[in-house]
């Protein structure tokens, strides 16, 4: 087809005459479109099906492990207390099931599905030298093929979503990754509250030995002026001693509370997640869309083949246009090869 539009004659390059150049390959543009639609569409129905669980869940909120005003108390006095983290955000969570640590332990957990029992570097036919190599490579597969997490700061919500050639190899995986979870949150808050309860038994060991001297003081002033009512020096000072005894009462009564908090906190075990959708078997394998590919393959294949040709005639005219550059051009470029071709013989 390139050869019988390169020889119809030599007209100008205009806008008709490359269509006229579409139009006289249009079997060679139709041909090579309906080639690459059949090549994706096989490749497409020969690759492996993939099934998909998806799970979502959301933090727990912590409880405050002291009051509301305690922080305000403390300040005052110039005492620092371990206040609530809170909820965790759900982009800490969503890099946490993305972390290596994480996925290391998911990808040499054994999962029994379609009747065998192995690990998921093996589930994934991971090729590698050694079996460290194999496990990073299958870090880095499921981590940024087979596994996909968002986190939606609006709901706070976690979702995640795992891809296997297995049904039930997806809903064991998934269901892995999210026992992985709770466990290190648990563990966290767990480790915290340990050190909040080290902490505030410590604190409430100060604190009572000041409400205590605060008290003494206040005691003494009242036994040494008994009657001091015509005094207003006297009773200013009262007042100051009467409030920093209720001041110092407050915040022992916040870290004893904060100290009760913690030790709860400290040896608890349920679960700090809230899971709302739980992995389950998934019913049918993702869509391959065949269709879709296969018609987006045919244009690619027609667009290509019809550039090609118009390509072809592009640079037939320029070559008869300036033949002394182009055989500069081509002579350049066996030399090049020439000396490239000669520089590997004498290092050899």
């Amino acid at each position: 087809m390139i050869e019988r539009a390169a020889s119809a004659g030599n007209p100008p390059l205009t806008l008709f005459g490359l269509a006229s150049v579409l139009l006289r390959g249009w079997r060679s543009i139709v041909l090579c479109g309906l080639l690459a639609g059949a090549i994706a569409a096989t490749v497409t129905l020969l690759s492996t099906r993939m099934w998909t669980s998806r799970a979502s869940f959301t933090p727990q909120q912590r409880r405050n492990a002291a009051p509301g005003n305690l922080g305000g108390l403390a300040a005052q006095l110039g005492v620092n207390v371990p206040g609530a983290d809170g909820s965790q955000s759900v982009f800490f969570y969503a890099e946490l099931i993305r972390s290596r640590e994480l996925l290391r332990e998911v990808v040499t957990a054994r999962y029994a599905a379609a009747g065998a029992t192995r690990t998921l570097v093996d589930w994934l036919d991971i090729r590698g030298e050694n079996e460290a190599e194999r496990i990073d490579n299958a870090i880095r597969v499921l981590g940024g093929q087979r596994l996909v997490v968002s986190a939606d700061a609006k709901t706070n919500i976690v979702r995640m979503a795992v891809s296997v050639k297995e049904p039930e190899l997806a809903r064991q995986v998934a269901a892995g990754i999210l026992e992985r979870v709770n466990r290190f949150n648990l563990e966290k808050r767990q480790s915290q509250a340990r050190a909040e309860r080290v902490f505030s038994e410590r604190r409430l060991q100060e604190m009572k030995r000041e409400l205590e001297q605060a008290e003494d003081r206040l005691q003494e002033f009242r036994q040494r002026n008994r009657t001091f009512l015509g005094s207003s020096d006297l009773r200013v000072a009262e007042g100051r001693l009467e409030r920093e005894v209720s001041l110092r009462q407050r915040l022992f009564a916040a870290l004893a509370e904060s100290y009760e908090q913690s030790r709860v906190e400290e040896v608890r075990d349920t679960p700090v997640i809230t899971v709302l959708e739980s992995p389950e078997v998934p019913a049918q394998p993702d869509r391959r869309f065949l269709a879709l590919k296969t018609v987006l393959a045919t244009i690619a294949g027609s667009v290509v083949t019809a550039l090609l040709l118009l390509a072809g005639v592009v640079l037939r005219r320029l070559r008869r246009d300036d033949e002394a550059g182009w055989d500069a051009l081509v002579g350049g470029w066996r030399a090049a090869r020439r000396r490239s071709d000669a520089g590997r013989g004498a290092a050899a």
